[in-house]
């Protein structure tokens, strides 16, 4: 009876006990690699907090360690990577979309970006992504952004106008692709900092004036429409009317009791 008692409760509880033996193998990964970079035990700990914190957020736990992996590799410490994590993960909690928000992260920390700036370019994120920006074409201009030299005060200006463009009516797509031709032509110009920035700026400026633009050209040609149409309304009652007179002068000549007093008349 015993032995069948178990045999239940692993069927019941398999799916959860598979689950705690993949984390503790993870765990214990992440921990190897933090050794293996040679950081202390508290830092091991802070990264195995941080793969904790993405996967209990609901991230993908290929993903989450994965991602903190990479930044023991490229040279964070456990503060960093905690601080990477959280902003990945609340990006992920309000948001979702976690392939394309781990991809961002990676990004970021493939280029040496520091913890402090990956927090700021993930903000920039939600910030977009709550407008009903694209996660992937977010994701797709960040990449082309970083591999064209931009820096990060470029790029979450970048990212923050796909969002307030999208927000404007464009679609999402449009959007990158706008914010992305007005970046690369400041690059080109050799822009950095807050002047780059300040020309994606001018990008949504402009592009909610030529948007108004058009409103005010579509309002201007629809009242002009009902204008003309009020007139040749107006023109066809004038000749309606002139039609009808000429029949009704016509007809009192002909009528039978207009006949009969005009005999009388006479």
């Amino acid at each position: 009876m015993k032995r069948l008692t178990c045999l239940i409760a692993v069927l019941v509880f398999g799916t959860a006990v598979t689950f705690s033996q993949v984390s503790d193998e993870a765990k214990k990964d992440i921990k190897n690699a933090a050794a293996a970079r040679g950081l202390n035990a508290a830092d091991a700990d802070q990264a195995v907090r941080a793969f904790v914190r993405l996967a209990e957020k609901g991230m993908n736990e290929g993903q989450a360690r994965n991602m903190v992996k990479l930044a023991l590799q490229e040279g964070k410490n456990g503060a960093d990577i905690e601080r990477v994590a959280s902003a990945v993960s609340e990006t992920y909690e309000k948001s979702g979309h976690a392939k394309d928000l781990a991809s961002i992260a990676e990004l970021c920390l493939k280029a040496r970006i520091s913890a402090e700036n990956c927090e700021r370019i993930m903000l920039a994120t939600r910030y977009s992504l709550e407008k009903d920006a694209s996660a992937k074409q977010v994701r797709i201009l960040a990449e082309e952004m970083v591999r064209s030299g931009i820096d990060t005060e470029g790029l979450q200006a970048a990212i923050r106008a796909t969002g307030d463009i999208v927000e404007k009516g464009d679609s999402p797509v449009e959007a990158r692709l706008q914010v992305s031709r007005a970046a690369l032509s400041g690059l080109q110009e050799g822009l950095k900092g807050k002047k780059l920035a300040d020309r994606i700026q001018e990008q949504v400026q402009l592009r909610e004036q030529t948007r108004e633009r058009t409103r005010e050209r579509l309002q201007t040609g629809a009242w002009e429409g009902n204008q003309e149409q009020y007139q040749q309304r107006r023109e066809g009652q004038s000749r309606l009317q002139v039609r009808q007179g000429q029949q009704n002068g016509s007809g009192d000549i002909s009528r039978p009791g207009d006949q009969g007093n005009g005999s009388r008349g006479r």
